[in-house]
């Protein structure tokens, strides 16, 4: 192929192909602007070896590198992206992209390698919205963590250690975010909703400051809690929300309640006060006056003595 070389006024320009040809390929070198410029014709290619096995191509629709070749970054080949066609064994060492003593999974063939090789040095994804950019994934070489981003706002952080999801981020599982996951750092007062974690016209307790709040959103969506007996799953506690019943454990399993003074009431009265509800079973420790209660039928803990309660409030030991 004929080739001319000729200086121009602030570079050098090398025309390959017939000169009376503006439509061939050039190369022009910019000495004042210090850059090099490819021009490649539309439907061409353009082709330089660095040796005849290292064919990288050059066309108006691709910048062709062959395998195992490296495009590297910075003035002192800071950042890599390699496109690797063997595989590489954990923890090997991969001249100018893997570096001293790895520790890095095995790496399959045909794998893209993203390697920062300046000690400390980061990676960073970043978009552009609105005119705004927002990061969405940072990779923090020293502190050793992934830092997942959602819009700009930090939803997490990987380490070797924890997957940490972030104050008031609720971490939601289903398609719909049926089910959430959430540690709330302020109060929030009683029947109060929260958008993605308590809706409609919640009926719930007033929660303190750094409370985690666990929720199913879905209509009649239940809350299981299991374990493993002996081999088998097994249930050991129960939010049935289309019954609004909570179970505990399973049918001949023992409950116990270990607390120093502790009071299970069971019904819709919160309060070990004058009235409880019927055929509720009271423990509380400590005792009560006579006709304080008016139980339908009721048993109760007075100190270590155990109690019964009829109708009419008259309280009489079962056993001591």
């Amino acid at each position: 192929m004929p080739r001319l070389a000729y200086v121009e006024q602030d570079g050098m320009m090398f025309q390959f192909g017939d000169l009376s040809n503006a439509l061939n390929a050039r190369i022009f070198l910019d000495q004042s602007a210090d850059f090099m410029v490819f021009t490649v014709p539309a439907s061409h290619t353009f082709e330089w070896d660095v040796d005849t096995a290292l064919a990288c191509t050059l066309s108006t629709t691709e910048l062709g590198l062959p395998d195992n070749v490296s495009i590297e970054l910075g003035t002192d080949d800071d950042s890599v992206l390699r496109h690797r066609s063997t595989t590489l064994a954990a923890n090997t060492v991969l001249t100018d992209v893997v570096l001293g003593t790895p520790v890095v999974p095995a790496i399959a063939a045909n794998t893209l390698i993203v390697s920062n090789v300046t000690a400390d040095g980061d990676i960073i994804f970043i978009t552009q919205t609105g005119g705004n950019s927002q990061a969405f994934m940072w990779i923090d070489a020293s502190a050793g963590t992934l830092n997942l981003f959602g819009a700009g706002t930090a939803a997490a952080i990987v380490s070797a250690t924890a997957v940490e999801i972030e104050d008031n981020i609720f971490l939601a599982l289903g398609n719909d975010q049926d089910g959430v996951l959430m540690h709330r750092t302020a109060t929030l007062a009683a029947n109060t909703s929260l958008t993605g974690v308590l809706i409609g016209t919640p009926v719930a307790q007033a929660l303190a400051a750094d409370s985690m709040m666990m929720s199913n959103v879905t209509a009649s969506g239940d809350v299981a809690m299991y374990g493993n007996v002996g081999g088998n799953s097994a249930q050991f506690l129960f939010c049935d929300t289309s019954a609004s019943t909570l179970y505990f454990g399973q049918t001949g399993w023992a409950v116990d309640v270990l607390n120093g003074a502790v009071k299970l009431t069971m019904g819709t009265q919160s309060t070990f006060a004058t009235t409880q509800p019927t055929n509720a079973i009271v423990f509380r420790t400590g005792t009560a006056a006579a006709g304080a209660i008016t139980t339908a039928c009721g048993i109760m803990s007075a100190g270590v003595t155990l109690e019964k309660i009829i109708a009419d409030g008259t309280v009489s030991t079962i056993q001591t």
